[in-house]
């Protein structure tokens, strides 16, 4: 099982949406198990999500035939309701049951249980913008994982800085050039689509696979899958 976080010191860069979105694919395409633990208390905003999305297709005859055709002997990927200082404990009760268990957190490192928690996690990947706001906050995140909690965890695997909500129009690759060898980057961006914030961000329903948004974000998937050394066999689907 391999412990993956999206972490950010700076709100607003899109990390809850872009693990929910994460979680789907690997769930629905890859058919892996996955566990999403929402530590990002007390707002626990994922959680609240699939709650309200259950509430919505109960009573929408619709999206209950809908629900009922992709869920067909199975349930949707857990999700569970939690805060930091528990999240270690959860985390061991999960091992032996989940190829891939994602933690959201709150915006910040300050925060109580911090330390045991991160001393915990296999993967950080940290969401940035190209703006320099996002990128000094970033750095410095990066800093922290690799020089304060790299050295005290054995659970410790890689640190990855990911583009996210990337114009058309961008100069990442200046960005990766000027930090060449002080940070290590995920190859792949992801996209600024509003349709990733409007309709794919589901904890439920899977992304239509023929969109050329889906497809942009499935090769982004690919490349997220590569950073891991163990990666475990895929379900057939």
């Amino acid at each position: 099982m391999s412990v993956i976080s999206l972490l950010s010191q700076k709100g607003g860069v899109g990390k809850s949406t872009l693990t929910m979105m994460l979680m789907i694919i690997l769930y629905h395409r890859y058919g892996y198990r996955v566990a999403l633990i929402d530590a990002d208390f007390p707002q626990n905003s994922i959680y609240k999500k699939r709650q309200r999305e259950l509430k919505i297709i109960a009573g929408d005859k619709r999206l209950q035939k809908v629900y009922d055709k992709i869920y067909q002997g199975k349930e949707p990927y857990t999700i569970i309701k939690s805060n930091l200082t528990d999240t270690p404990t959860i985390i061991e009760q999960l091992k032996d049951s989940y190829d891939y268990v994602f933690v959201d957190i709150a915006g910040t490192v300050n925060q109580e249980g911090i330390i045991p928690f991160l001393k915990e996690v296999n993967y950080f990947f940290i969401p940035i913008f190209q703006d320099d706001l996002s990128l000094i906050s970033s750095m410095e995140l990066y800093r922290i994982l690799c020089t304060k909690i790299q050295p005290i965890s054995t659970e410790y695997r890689d640190c990855k800085i990911v583009f996210n909500r990337v114009p058309a129009k961008n100069h990442i690759q200046k960005i990766k050039q000027q930090l060449n060898g002080k940070v290590s980057f995920l190859e792949e961006v992801v996209s600024a689509h509003a349709v990733y914030e409007r309709a794919y961000r589901s904890t439920l329903f899977p992304m239509p696979p023929n969109k050329k948004e889906s497809i942009k974000f499935f090769r982004f998937v690919d490349c997220f899958l590569n950073t891991f050394s163990e990666k475990p066999a895929v379900s057939a689907i």
